[in-house]
């Protein structure tokens, strides 16, 4: 017996999902949050992982197609994360030898001795609120960079997001003496991406604006490194 055109519509609207839409998009939609920020369906360390494995293997999809919830207190949660797993990765290294120590060994036993025995109130507690700082205004001043090429069409907070979850790769610091440089190049690709793609804007506004600091720096540098040989010496009476 030929269907007729209600049965047929009564028949899709039993694949529709709670959501209105049939078992593909809701799986679209469901691929296209952020693990970390629904930690509720993920779970914390599935939620953790996945996140960072999306940012390090998918970045384009990651900051292109995913919804960001409102706020930062998630984005920087995951931040703190990161930075704690480097920084007890690095801490662990340079207790077991693999990693030298800051300073002459002597110098450097005396620093980790002290850091066993504070070295866990400070890395929870301290190292956490000097990071919040720092991030602040490290973010700051490429938002700011980004506004001067007209590249900041999200906000202070889509920069934010870009830098906190674009930081995923800096867990390759657990590996010891090349994962903290392989950590930060890659972080500066994922930190790219995340720009571009949450700002919606151009890779020549996105490549300029990261440049910006870095020009900026350097032509400090050398305007004090200019000042310095250009002071007159002072003659010593006899």
């Amino acid at each position: 017996m030929a269907q007729t055109p209600e049965s047929t519509s009564s028949e899709d609207s039993r694949t529709l999902g709670e959501s209105g839409t049939k078992p593909s998009e809701d799986k679209a939609v469901t691929t296209s949050l952020v693990p970390w920020e629904h930690l509720d369906q993920f779970g914390f360390f599935p939620g953790l992982m996945e996140t960072i494995k999306q940012v390090m293997l998918h970045p384009i999809r990651f900051f292109g197609n995913s919804t960001f919830g409102p706020g930062i207190g998630k984005a920087l949660v995951f931040y703190l994360l990161i930075a704690e797993i480097q920084a007890l990765a690095q801490f662990f290294w340079q207790m077991t030898g693999v990693v030298p120590m800051m300073g002459d060994s002597a110098g450097g036993a005396a620093l980790g001795l002290g850091m066993m025995g504070m070295g866990s109130a400070f890395i929870l507690i301290m190292y956490p609120l000097i990071l919040t700082v720092m991030l602040f205004a490290m973010v700051g001043i490429n938002h700011l960079c980004l506004v001067v090429f007209k590249a900041a069409d999200q906000g202070f907070v889509g920069t934010f997001k870009a830098v906190t979850y674009g930081s995923a790769p800096m867990v390759l610091a657990i590996f010891p003496l090349m994962g903290p440089l392989a950590g930060a190049l890659w972080t500066m690709v994922t930190t790219f991406f995340g720009y571009k793609h949450i700002h919606q804007t151009t890779t020549t506004k996105v490549v300029l604006a990261m440049l910006l600091p870095v020009l900026f720096t350097g032509f400090l540098v050398m305007l004090f490194f200019l000042l310095g040989t250009m002071s007159p010496e002072v003659v010593q009476p006899s």
